[in-house]
């Protein structure tokens, strides 16, 4: 029983460690695309004070992004799990648009969607970077179509002015974050504890 209640207190731990990190870059699973995996990029300022972002991502060979691009054909931007690997083109987009309302009005240097990088530098001009309105405080910057099994890196950089406030590393497909790991240690925990007081 203490090597159960060691475990618990150790994967509460590494769950709320990764849960407090500020700013929070998270990649979640979107589904299954064929032979695919659909994996999307969010970030969550935190109240960290940020104008700019240098986000740099690219596969791990021999895996390359699938469909790229295909989240910035003409119409209406896709959200965050179509099965495609594009950046969020809302972020670029004229708030002023009618036909596309939602836009950030950020300004991007030479954004790029291939298959070996995508790529964003940039932010509102004279404005903050601020998650605290979007859907679970979690701003949507990419997509990622990876074949399953697959894996990815996303550098990222924030800044204030000229100022770096955060940086990040984060993985992209394979194995979940270590929140998630966590939680799922409590599942099974959870579910060994009950089956010890039937038995």
């Amino acid at each position: 029983m203490k090597r159960i209640a060691a475990l618990l207190a150790l994967c509460v731990a590494v769950a709320t460690s990764s849960a407090n990190a500020a700013p929070l870059f998270t990649v979640k699973p979107n589904g299954v695309s064929g032979a695919n995996s659909i994996w999307s990029l969010y970030m969550d300022t935190n109240g960290t004070a940020a104008n700019g972002i240098d986000l740099q991502a690219t596969p791990i060979a021999p895996a390359t992004f699938q469909s790229p691009g295909s989240g910035l054909s003409a119409g209406a931007p896709r959200p965050a799990g179509f099965a495609g690997t594009y950046r969020n083109r809302f972020l670029d987009l004229d708030p002023a648009d009618v036909d596309n309302p939602g836009g950030k009005g950020w300004t991007l240097i030479a954004p790029a969607t291939t298959a070996a990088l995508v790529s964003i530098a940039g932010g509102p001009l004279g404005g903050t970077i601020d998650t605290s309105g979007e859907p679970n405080h979690q701003l949507f910057l990419a997509n990622f179509l990876l074949p399953t099994g697959g894996t990815g890196t996303a550098a990222i950089t924030l800044v204030n002015g000229t100022a770096t406030v955060a940086t990040a590393s984060v993985q992209i497909g394979g194995v979940p974050e270590p929140a998630t790991l966590g939680l799922g240690a409590l599942s099974l925990l959870g579910l060994v504890g009950a089956s010890r007081r039937r038995s």
